[in-house]
Formats: C-alpha cells, structure tokens, sequence
C-alpha cells in the first residue's frame, strides 16, 4: 500500500519477509519492517549529517521536528549506534486505519527530505 502511495509497483511479498529497504534518489533509504508478532516500524535513515551536528542552529531546526504531532504512531527523529539521523515511528500490525500510516508515510518522507537538504 505505501509503496503504491508514491507511485511504485511492487511484487507481492513473500510469506516469510519481514523487512523491505528502499534508497530514495540516493538520498537516504527508506524500511519497513516487522518487530515483533504485534508491532511494526516504519524509518528513514538519512546517514551523517556532520554540517547540522555542528551547527546549533540547524541541530534545533531537526530538534523542532520532534514536536507532538496529530499522527498515529508520532514520529521520532534520532541518532542510531553508528552517529546516522534516522527519522521512524512504531506501529500496531493491527487496528491502525491506513489513512494514519499513509499520512505517517508522507511525514516521515517530507522530514527525510527536508532534512537531506538541511544546510
């Protein structure tokens, strides 16, 4: 459904994938995947950004994306083990309408590529 949301025709997935990784114009990559029985994460990872983790301004302009949201499953933007930016949230497998996930979807994507552009 997401997929198709930005205009991508993909195959079915096997029974047994659990994770799907797609890279936006080389910009960053984009993954859906299953935690656990009951829950799910969607995430952009934009890599290093040294330029905005030196430069206090721009590291409060990501820090502002942080703020609550009207979305279900409100997005987080943070740093991952190895120092990348990664924008996710976690989801519900089940009961979560999927008018939330696709404005989620666009979320996450926008924040992706505002912070790719972020100079």
């Amino acid at each position: 459904m997401l997929l198709r949301h930005i205009g991508l025709d993909v195959p079915q997935p096997a029974t047994d994938q659990h994770t799907f990784m797609l890279t936006i114009d080389s910009r960053y990559s984009l993954s859906l995947a299953v935690i656990d029985e009951t829950d799910w994460y969607l995430s952009a990872n934009i890599g290093e950004l040294p330029h905005i983790t030196q430069n206090n301004e721009l590291l409060q302009k990501l820090l502002n994306l942080n703020s609550l949201t009207q979305l279900s499953g409100q997005p987080v933007i943070s740093l991952n083990e190895k120092n990348e930016w990664v924008i996710w949230s976690r989801l519900s497998l089940q009961g979560t309408e999927d008018s939330h996930i696709i404005a989620l979807f666009d979320y996450i994507l926008k924040s992706a590529d505002y912070l790719s552009d972020l100079h």
